[in-house]
């Protein structure tokens, strides 16, 4: 068996991954007793509420599996706590830490280069002690174990997810991307300046329009919902560039057949 981790920042990112993992036969792991049970020291110990905080999700990754594969999608909720996230993980597993054939780290360029947001964060990895050969972001370190940082939107310019979502959508969803985007613009009209600029800060703007078809896909359902079980992820959505790259740099780092 092949053991993976990836750190993540969102629990969206999360989604597309396991969605993009399933193309590969890798199944989400629901019941613990299907589950490798290597991970299991990364929440048989863990006790409610952690860090005393009653509305946090219990800290526990996402497990995809196979007969082959076995990975742990774990979500870091922040790009400032992905080297904290990497470092509680290897430090949970302990001495099993050195059983992992690939680590690797998914994460948002937000308004920098790729290049200068993976510096940050390579400087924040070091400053924690974590040994991580990468240099290039995308490009997978042969190890051992196999390293990489994926940058999002395509290992170069600014951008995150949503920018990735906007392709999906416009492959699957153009007409309703669209009415979604004139929802925005429509509805930024009746937000008041501290919403309009809330609105605008950031990806906000991209969010709430993936937010809106995903509402109309999938009523009352988060967007994580909406992502692993409609088509944004499927069929011809995964030749656009963006999302091949990310393809190949999962099946590159987790040595995918």
């Amino acid at each position: 068996m092949q053991y993976g981790l990836l750190i993540v920042e969102g629990q969206h990112d999360a989604a597309v991954i396991a969605k993009l993992l399933s193309d590969f036969n890798l199944k989400t792991i629901q019941n613990e007793k299907k589950l490798a049970s290597y991970w299991r020291p990364l929440y048989a110990n863990l006790k409610f509420p952690q860090g005393g905080d009653l509305l946090k999700r219990m800290d526990v990754p996402i497990f995809v599996e196979n007969n082959t594969h076995s990975i742990a999608i774990r979500t870091a909720d922040s790009d400032t706590n992905i080297a904290s996230a990497l470092e509680a993980t290897l430090s949970g597993l302990g001495s099993k830490q050195d059983q992992l054939q690939a680590i690797g780290i998914v994460c948002d360029a937000d308004q920098q280069t790729a290049s200068a947001r993976m510096s940050k964060l390579c400087a924040a990895l070091a400053g924690r002690n974590l040994t991580f050969a990468a240099s290039t972001p995308g490009v997978v370190h042969a190890g051992p174990p196999r390293t990489g940082i994926m940058v999002f939107p395509d290992n170069l310019g600014p951008g995150t997810l949503e920018t990735l979502l906007e392709d999906c959508a416009a492959t699957h969803y153009p007409q309703l991307q669209v009415l979604a985007c004139n929802y925005m613009t429509d509805g930024a009209g009746h937000l008041d300046e501290s919403e309009r600029r809330n609105l605008e800060k950031g990806a906000n703007r991209q969010k709430a329009t993936i937010a809106v078809i995903g509402a109309l896909l999938q009523p009352g359902a988060s967007i994580a919902v909406t992502l692993r079980q409609d088509r944004w992820l499927t069929g011809s959505a995964l030749a656009q560039p963006r999302i091949a790259a990310l393809r190949t740099f999962l099946k590159d780092l987790l040595d995918l057949p």
